[in-house]
């Protein structure tokens, strides 16, 4: 009887606890990579861009060519918890849709194609997103409007950047161009 209320209830917990053991590797490597990569962009971008809004940036910085950008960028310190979990929400999906198609290195992968791990991982990017933000859309990284070619996607993310720290200019994109 409780495997019955179990299977009714819970419907979706039952099917994946069916998985055999190769498809539930591959299913918890989409929900490992999904944590994994938030942080480590978060660590490889944002944190460094969140240094330079730091007002106490060495005076050595100021005076040279990156002083002007970052008096501006300083203008947002300390950067809110808000603001940060959206900026790291662009640098995720863009990076994930310029990932489409590319190989996911050694991992041994027999179900998911490449494809299939990069949308999973995207899907479960949107869904955290989406709730974070109260919304329902996009639900899958080809609504997100971001390019799958690297060199455009980058531009996007940027502009997306700019958009949402109201810097607008030049210097910030060409810092992170150059």
């Amino acid at each position: 009887m409780v495997g019955w209320f179990h299977k009714v209830s819970n419907s979706a917990w039952h099917r994946i606890s069916s998985l055999n053991a190769q498809e539930s590797f591959e299913l918890s490597v989409i929900v490992l990579l999904h944590g994994y990569l938030r942080t480590a962009l978060r660590d490889e971008f944002f944190t460094p861009f969140e240094k330079l809004c730091d007002p106490r940036a060495p005076d050595s910085l100021l005076r040279g060519s990156f002083g002007p950008l970052l008096r501006e960028t300083q203008k947002l310190w300390p950067v809110d918890r808000e603001l940060k979990e959206r900026l790291i929400d662009e640098l995720e999906l863009g990076f994930l849709t310029s990932s489409i198609g590319k190989k996911i290195g050694a991992i041994r992968i027999e179900i998911f194609n490449a494809e299939a791990m990069i949308e999973g991982i995207g899907c479960l990017a949107l869904a955290e997103i989406n709730s974070r933000l109260g919304r329902d859309k996009p639900t899958v990284l080809s609504e997100t409007g971001y390019s799958e070619d690297p060199d455009k996607c980058m531009v996007q993310v940027i502009l997306s950047w700019m958009r949402l720290t109201g810097l607008q200019s030049a210097r910030f994109a060409r810092a992170f161009l150059d």
